[in-house]
């Protein structure tokens, strides 16, 4: 039966016509359902007065929140299965979830292909991208309409020949990005038009707002990214706050929950309480018409303080045109104003425009709000700070410290956002290019090795240390750990982001042109890249502008210079992408084990832990942190193992 309009736009009146007419199978819309599920709890309904045993929905991705799971407990006579289809072709895929459904993902996957139906998972090249890689979702088979009645163009270009199929058989791009999984079934990511760069990184706004729905006092959320009357875009959280909860889901204490399970980056900055989501005729929530908000400060925990100098009030408004809040004050953080390390590089470079003072991004680490930033710049211009490789960024704490060396840029702008999702005693330092002042620098993996341990050895005289490093400098990393082996010291962990082994037998090299050939082309042009390496030669000192090409240019070649080998014995933490071929990352090779390389050494000692999540933003992911957790801890056991073995001795 067909239920009319003004029945199933109010989740009450829903639930008490499927009651009533004891329907038994229902097709709807997430939205509708979650209403549902809320109604059924709130009428606290006993199972056997229920007459439903099977949910279907599609439509809009599926997420079980606490009202769904909770209505799915307390009815385990009832299925609930996640369809998948676009009009093009109505349903495709599906995914039944049954048993305890305490157990059930918050996003289900979408399934498998149903009969009559094949799916393909495809790259920009439409070629097959391998298991846990993300690509665009294809769809062939009997299901396919046959175009766009009167757009001849838009067919021709979303109904593309099937290169998998005998001749004359189509495909149908979808415009979703989805991800085969190793059982088979298929992950739906998003669309690949919501896949949005945002602040330099790509996000999924359903992501963040299926974190945001699971807060026990959150109904239902939607987060987008909008422009605000500040200027620029911003993420922007919409919320319907649960009846009767005890807060009434403050800004601030959403803002806390997100950013304990999400990486700085996807938490938004604006949040918008509505009483109800405007909805479309098909039941799905009306973005567009969802209203506009102004940054709220009560999402901060500083109170506000104003500028008291003019260097406090340029950096004020600095930080507002760039990050586009107003009113900001001198003791708000950057980072909890939503700054990241492409933002800190691009206000510096205000900063030196202002100020004429060239601060360097390390600095930021320990002075990241307008006041402790504004005593750097006025203690500078008295006297600039010596250059450093060492950067300090937490150094309490009486257990052993953890040294992070620097991505392939060379610099620790990023480090500050995971050091903070440390425990509050465990010191951190980062590690950063010495070049990045200007001079020629480090130029092989065992130069920057020796330099950086002598000025860990500032710090810790003595081991055992524990080491890390994101990218080329985990293998920096590992170069220093040698060096701590052979002067007879012990190394309890090294904690490896994403570092590429291209002296891994599984790496296969697909290119002639070199790996910063490429990496910098993506950068600059060749006047540029000429020019860096032609100071570099001459011992010219670099433009502040082209010291992170710099910085790519010296750490690649140094790599190509350099054997990859593990030392023994010492415990190994990998927190990987999964990426596989080497030109997402301007590389000009591929590593077909979806570990960089590095699967040949999986074992007692070496963890291996994948994390859906970019490259520069991978080790401040949430499942990141948490498995950096687990190995400090291992390794602080270890230490204090020895130290008591020591004291017995």
């Amino acid at each position: 039966m067909l239920i009319d309009e003004a029945t199933r736009r109010v989740a009450g009146a829903l639930f008490e016509y499927i009651r009533d007419r004891r329907i038994e199978r229902i097709f709807l819309p997430f939205v509708a359902l979650r209403g549902l599920c809320e109604a059924a709890m709130a009428a606290g309904v006993a199972a056997e007065e229920l007459s439903l045993r099977e949910v279907y929905t599609a439509g809009e991705q599926l997420k079980v929140d606490e009202a769904v799971r909770g209505f799915f407990a307390a009815h385990p006579g009832c299925l609930l299965e996640n369809q998948y289809g676009p009009s093009e072709a109505h349903v495709v895929t599906a995914y039944r979830l049954s048993g305890d459904a305490a157990s059930w993902p918050v996003l289900p996957p979408i399934g498998r292909p149903i009969a009559n139906t094949q799916i393909h998972i495809l790259d920009a090249h439409r070629q097959p991208v391998p298991v846990g890689v993300p690509g665009e979702l294809y769809i062939s088979g009997v299901c396919l309409a046959d175009g766009y009645l009167g757009r001849d163009d838009l067919t021709a270009e979303r109904f593309v020949a099937d290169p998998f199929s005998p001749a004359g058989g189509r495909l149908y791009r979808s415009g979703d990005l989805a991800m085969r999984l190793e059982d088979g079934n298929i992950a739906f990511l998003g669309r690949m038009d919501r896949q949005r760069k945002f602040r330099g990184y790509r996000i999924e706004p359903g992501e963040i707002a299926a974190v945001l729905s699971s807060h026990p006092e959150v109904a239902q959320a939607v987060v987008t990214i909008r422009p605000v009357e500040e200027g620029g875009e911003r993420l922007v959280a919409y919320y319907v706050p649960r009846a009767g909860g005890e807060s009434g889901a403050q800004p601030a204490a959403l803002r806390q929950w997100l950013r304990a399970r999400l990486p700085d980056y996807m938490v938004p900055t604006h949040y918008v309480r509505l009483e109800s989501f405007p909805l479309t005729p098909s039941g799905k929530v009306d973005e567009k018409a969802l209203p506009e908000r102004a940054f709220d400060r009560s999402v901060l925990t500083a109170e506000y303080m104003p500028a008291r100098n003019d260097t406090e009030r340029i950096l004020a408004w600095i930080w507002e045109r760039l990050l586009g809040v107003p009113r900001i004050g001198v003791r708000d953080d950057f980072f909890d104003l939503g700054g990241t390390s492409l933002l800190a590089v691009e206000m510096l470079n205000e900063v030196r425009r202002e100020f004429g003072e060239d601060i360097p991004l390390g600095a930021l680490a320990r002075a990241s709000t307008v006041e402790t930033l504004a005593e750097v710049i006025a203690r500078h211009a008295k006297q600039p700070d010596a250059w450093d490789s060492l950067v300090p960024i937490r150094e309490h704490g009486e257990k052993t410290p953890f040294f992070c060396v620097h991505g392939g840029a060379g610099n620790v702008g990023s480090f500050p956002l995971l050091a903070r999702q440390l425990p509050e005693d465990q010191p951190f330092y980062g590690l950063q290019w010495d070049g990045l002042d200007g001079s020629r620098g480090h130029r092989t993996i065992e130069g920057m090795a020796a330099h950086y341990l002598e000025r860990v050895r500032r710090v810790q005289p003595r081991g055992p240390y524990i080491l890390g490093g994101h990218c080329i400098g985990g293998i920096v990393a590992i170069e220093m750990a040698h060096q701590l082996i052979r002067a007879g010291e012990r190394v309890a962990q090294l904690v490896l982001f994403d570092l590429p082994n291209v002296s891994s037998p599984v790496f296969e090299k697909t290119r002639d042109y070199s790996f910063w050939d490429e990496t910098l082309r993506q950068r600059g042009g060749r006047k540029r890249r000429v020019w860096i390496r032609l100071c570099a030669l001459l011992g010219i000192r670099m433009r502040p502008e082209h010291r992170e090409e710099h910085a790519i240019i010296a750490a690649v070649a140094a790599v190509w210079r350099y054997r990859v080998r593990l030392p023994e014995g010492v415990p190994v933490l990998f927190i990987g992408t999964g990426i596989t071929r080497g030109e997402e990352l301007g590389m000009n090779g591929t590593w077909p084990d979806g570990a960089f390389g590095w699967s040949p050494y999986f074992g007692d000692t070496f963890e291996f832990v994948k994390v859906e999540a970019g490259h520069n933003e991978v080790y401040y992911q949430p499942p990141a942190v948490k498995a950096v957790v687990a190995a400090l801890e291992r390794a602080h056991a270890s230490i204090e193992a020895e130290r008591g073995q020591r004291s017995m001795n």
